[in-house]
């Protein structure tokens, strides 16, 4: 399922930043845990649709003429949250970045 996850946000990244644009893919340790990121110099997204990508359906505007359906983000946050972790997106202006963290587990 997690490399499901990956797959969706890399697909994603690939389809939306544009011709053009660089996708990185890199895993951080961070507090707690560590995070698989997914980051790419395209347009990114309007702010104020930011905490909207993670609902069923949902589609930026400009990207309606692309095929999908707007399940994938809530696919992938509802992966993470199955295995405890959580989704993060931001703008990186320009580019956008997608954060999967992944909290440490006790032996």
């Amino acid at each position: 399922m997690i490399a499901s996850a990956l797959g969706g946000l890399l697909d994603n990244a690939l389809k939306y930043a544009g011709a053009g644009s660089t996708v990185t893919v890199r895993c951080v340790p961070v507090e707690g845990g560590a995070e698989l990121v997914v980051e790419d110099t395209g347009p990114g997204v309007p702010d104020e649709a930011i905490p909207m990508l993670t609902e069923r359906f949902f589609r930026v505007d400009r990207s309606r003429h692309l095929p999908g359906n707007g399940i994938g983000l809530s696919n992938i946050n509802a992966i993470l949250k199955l295995h405890g972790g959580s989704l993060i997106v931001r703008n990186r202006h320009p580019g956008l970045e997608v954060r999967m963290f992944f909290a440490n587990q006790a032996a």
